[in-house]
């Protein structure tokens, strides 16, 4: 601002010292919210090939292609701010690191993120399971999941809206969600769960 300037690794070495909950809080003001006063934050994983080294395959592992040879691959995930068009937490991880290692510790990160109850998680059908929603539930954030076949006993259920208490084997406490039944123009069904008037 005055002319100095300031070399990156000075820059690099500063920014060590500043916490990431900092940038997150200035973040939280000023933007845009759902109509219900949420901030509607994506969470979605990615695979990509990486150079094929041998350092590459042994750190983050390996699939084979369509020919049959291994590939350097890893796996990304980001918790993306929908309405304010912002990745707030991104993730690169091994191959095989899982949907749902990623979702914690987004929802970990979340946690810096403006208020408690000022939040609504989206997930794609490759993240529910009973441990997520119980995770949700126990952090008292709204959220909204696609639910994939597995779900069986709640998507072949009729019923376009009602409530559910689904219980996974294992486990002696059910979660309360509420199911949600939308039918496209097409014919395609999709089967939601929410905690949205839930709680």
């Amino acid at each position: 601002m005055n002319g100095t300037i300031i070399c990156q690794s000075i820059f690099e070495t500063v920014r060590k010292l500043v916490h990431n909950c900092m940038f997150l809080n200035a973040y939280s003001i000023g933007n845009a919210f759902t109509r219900i006063r949420k901030l509607a934050l994506a969470i979605d994983d990615t695979s990509f090939q990486l150079p094929q080294t041998q350092r590459n395959m042994e750190t983050f592992g390996v699939s084979v292609n369509q020919n049959s040879s291994p590939c350097a691959m890893a796996s990304s995930s980001s918790l993306f701010d929908v309405l304010n068009d912002m990745i707030i937490d991104a993730r690169i991880d091994s191959y095989n690191y899982g949907e749902r290692k990623f979702a914690q510790e987004h929802l970990d990160e979340s946690e810096c993120i403006g208020l408690k109850n000022d939040k609504l998680i989206l997930m794609d059908r490759a993240y529910p399971s009973y441990e997520i929603f119980q995770e949700l539930l126990r952090r008292r954030l709204a959220f909204v999941v696609r639910l994939n076949s597995t779900f069986s006993s709640i998507t072949q259920r009729a019923g376009a809206d009602f409530i559910v208490d689904y219980k996974s084997r294992g486990y002696k406490e059910p979660v309360k969600l509420r199911i949600v039944r939308i039918v496209f123009d097409d014919g395609t069904v999709e089967t939601l769960a929410t905690s949205l008037e839930v709680f």
